[in-house]
C-alpha cells in the first residue's frame, strides 16, 4: 500500500523486515496445548501425539482443528478420541489444498 507521508516512508524504510517460517515441533505443540486449554478440552497424550504428527504446520490449522475437535466432542458428549481426531482432519483435508507444506498427512 502506498505511503504518502514522507516521515512515515523514511521510518518504514528504516525498519528490518523479518519473515516468519512454519512453526517447529515445540511451537506447534505449545499452540495445540494452548488452544485446547483455552477451550478446557482434555486430550489423551497418545491422541495429542497422533494429532501433532498429522496436523498441517500452521497456527491457523491448529486453531481450526481445535475448534472442530471441540464441536465434535460436544456433539458426541464424550472425550476426544483418535477416531474423532481422524474425522476432524479428514474434514479439514476436504477444505484445504491437497499438497504443499500445509497438506494433511494420512
Amino acid at each position: 500500500w502506498p505511503v504518502v507521508l514522507p516521515d512515515l516512508q523514511s521510518r518504514l524504510r528504516a525498519t528490518v523486515a523479518v519473515g516468519l517460517g512454519r512453526p517447529d515441533e515445540s511451537l506447534l505443540r505449545a499452540l495445540l496445548m494452548r488452544h485446547l486449554a483455552e477451550r478446557q478440552i482434555v486430550v489423551a497424550q497418545p491422541v495429542m501425539e497422533w494429532l501433532l504428527r498429522r496436523l498441517p504446520r500452521s497456527p491457523d490449522s491448529v486453531r481450526e482443528a481445535v475448534m472442530r475437535l471441540d464441536r465434535a466432542g460436544l456433539e458426541a458428549g464424550g472425550r476426544i478420541t483418535r477416531a474423532m481426531a481422524q474425522d476432524v482432519l479428514d474434514s479439514m483435508a476436504e477444505t484445504m489444498p491437497p499438497s504443499g507444506p500445509d497438506a494433511i498427512s494420512p
